[in-house]
């Protein structure tokens, strides 16, 4: 879902020749986008493999990162909420987000219930 978010914010500019997207505003980089596709997500990705192939580094690994993520997430919906308190457009992250931060919650404490 975040892939899907943050590549509809920078493929779009590419297609149309402007290259630079609106949200980079005066910035150089959409640093937030760069971290959750070149970071966040490539991690995600190899923890989810290690884990799935029952790997002991993967169950280590998935337990820091559900942990993280639903703290980073709880922090992104009190932003968009202030955000949208003060009139910006929070659309679709209003829904997106929550969501995600419900699911990495609960699975950090089914993750750390099972811990033996």
């Amino acid at each position: 879902m975040i892939a899907l978010l943050w590549l509809g914010v920078v493929v779009p500019p590419i297609i149309d020749g402007s290259i630079i997207p609106k949200q980079v505003q005066h910035y150089t980089t959409l640093i937030v986008q760069a971290f959750d596709l070149g970071l966040l997500l490539p991690a995600a990705f190899v923890i989810g493999i290690l884990t799935i192939k029952k790997n002991p580094l993967g169950y280590l690994l998935i337990t820091i990162y559900m942990i993280f993520l639903s703290i980073l997430m709880t922090a992104l919906v009190s932003k968009i909420l202030f955000m949208a308190n003060f009139g910006a457009n929070v659309v679709p992250v209003i829904f997106i987000i929550p969501v995600i931060t419900i699911v990495s919650i609960t699975f950090s404490v089914i993750l750390l219930k099972n811990i033996k």
